[in-house]
């Protein structure tokens, strides 16, 4: 009976009790939590921090990674551009010389000559000499004279049995002696001495007559010469200067060739 009324007491002090404590925790919830909400964000930052910044490296290397894939992609799209265009304007360049060695064909059909390329012109003699396709075992010979766009370009200085190497008259340290005629009702014979590179122009020398050449007029290879072709077209009169110092004239000629583009050339000489 005694155990009775004792459990009959603690379960009125819960019942009591109970309602108390919910009530005291449901309203002292919101306190607490904003106790410790401070100190929640704090940890929070603290150990977020390390977090975004090893992201943000991985996300700028990948970006970084990206931009260097992209530039080598463009870097080689723009030499893959240059080399077409390059090549592109090679041939363009290639075939001009072509159309004007068949001109070169035409206006010397009635002689006998060989056809080449230019296998070899390197940057430090290219004012000076070429190399050629064909040698001794085509037929080529010492002094022939070598023919490209529309005019001499130069002479056979050293020949191989498969390629020959040619004497550019561009270069401005060769004298190549070579007799001339300049055209008219009565033609006028010198020899053309040298190249002004400065001037871009040939220069003619001992002349054989001081009067009757005007500019404009025709220079032709002599027809007395006893080593080159005759009448082989090489340039027209530019300046006509009276040199009385002297006693004499030095004429000027405009070549008609571009010697910047030399491609295939025709070879012409006199035993051939």
């Amino acid at each position: 009976m005694k155990f009775k009324s004792k459990y009959l007491i603690y379960l009125f002090f819960s019942l009591l009790v109970f309602p108390f404590l919910v009530f005291i925790i449901f309203n002292t919830r919101d306190l607490v939590v904003d106790f410790f909400r401070p100190t929640t964000g704090l940890v929070n930052r603290f150990f977020s921090k390390p977090f975004h910044f090893v992201s943000d490296i991985v996300t700028d290397s990948r970006a970084l990674f990206s931009t260097f894939e992209e530039n080598k992609i463009l870097k080689k799209e723009l030499s893959d551009y240059q080399t077409l265009v390059s090549e592109n304007n090679s041939l363009k360049s290639e075939n001009v010389s072509l159309r004007e060695s068949m001109e070169l064909f035409e206006r010397y059909q009635e002689r006998k000559y060989i056809t080449a390329e230019v296998i070899s012109r390197l940057s430090s003699t290219w004012t000076s000499e070429l190399v050629l396709s064909k040698g001794r075992q085509d037929g080529v010979t010492e002094n022939m004279l070598v023919l490209a766009n529309n005019g001499v370009v130069g002479t056979i200085i050293s020949i191989e049995d498969d390629s020959s190497t040619v004497q550019l008259l561009s270069d401005d340290f060769y004298a190549p002696s070579i007799p001339v005629k300049i055209e008219g009702a009565n033609p006028t014979y010198g020899i053309l001495s040298d190249y002004d590179a400065r001037n871009h122009v040939f220069r003619i020398t001992q002349l054989n007559q001081t009067s009757g050449v005007e500019v404009g007029q025709t220079i032709v290879t002599s027809d007395f010469s006893e080593s080159y072709p005759a009448n082989i077209f090489i340039g027209t009169v530019s300046t006509v200067i009276d040199d009385k110092d002297k006693l004499g004239i030095e004429v000027l000629v405009t070549p008609s060739v571009d010697f910047s583009r030399i491609y295939n050339v025709i070879l012409v000489g006199r035993d051939i």
